[in-house]
């Protein structure tokens, strides 16, 4: 049914058939969001959680309505952290808040782009602890880098 899956995607996908949801009745929008449509209505957008906070691209932010629920997702977990209203999302955005009291919500700009860095278990599990104390993981690798001596100093955006 599904090809070219994320592994956070697919672990929301075998969460949403221990749920009860047959494989086979489960959208998958591989192109688009929502990322699944339920046969009952239900439409869920699934998004990783980054150090604390969740991206969304302008565009995704854009096509998703107050009808979607988020499946905030880490790698390694059997289930998602939490499924919040779209409309929750947008409104702690709005406010300068953070979801669920940790995470910030960032949109990033129509000319960002996002760059995946892949890892081992052991590098990603301590960039996390090292990241703690930024805002995010692009403001940790920045200053890994000058530590590294690739920067001569941060780069800001």
């Amino acid at each position: 049914m599904v090809k070219n899956i994320t592994v956070t995607k697919r672990m929301v996908l075998e969460w949403l058939i221990s749920k009860g949801y047959r494989r086979e009745d489960i959208v998958f929008n591989r192109r688009s969001s929502p990322d699944f449509i339920l046969p009952d209505g239900r439409r869920i957008e699934v998004k990783r959680v980054a150090g604390n906070a969740v991206y969304f691209t302008r565009k995704q932010w854009e096509c998703l309505d107050d009808g979607v629920e988020i499946a905030l997702v880490n790698e390694g977990l059997k289930e998602p952290i939490a499924v919040v209203p779209f409309s929750e999302v947008r409104r702690v955005a709005e406010s300068g808040g953070r979801l669920l009291g940790r995470f910030r919500v960032i949109i990033q700009p129509s000319s960002s782009r996002v760059i995946c860095i892949r890892c081992g278990e052991d590098l990603y599990k301590a960039f996390v602890k090292f990241s703690l104390d930024y805002n995010d993981y692009s403001e940790a690798l920045r200053e890994l880098m000058v530590r590294a001596g690739l920067l001569k100093k941060p780069i800001t955006f």
